[in-house]
């Protein structure tokens, strides 16, 4: 598992937005992403815009 993060190219896919006080638990971010070929979770600044833009 640990060498599949290691090598994984990330493809992040939107998970949720972050909303209230778990924005300041979270180190001020807006928005949790994953990736779909490692599970591997990142946290993004942008509060991700649902629906067509």
């Amino acid at each position: 598992m640990i060498f599949k993060k290691l090598f994984c190219k990330h493809k992040y896919s939107f998970v949720r937005n972050i909303h209230g006080d778990e924005i300041i638990h979270r180190g001020f971010k807006r928005s949790i992403w994953k990736c779909t070929e490692c599970g591997r979770t990142r946290l993004s600044d942008e509060l991700h815009k649902e629906g067509p833009q």
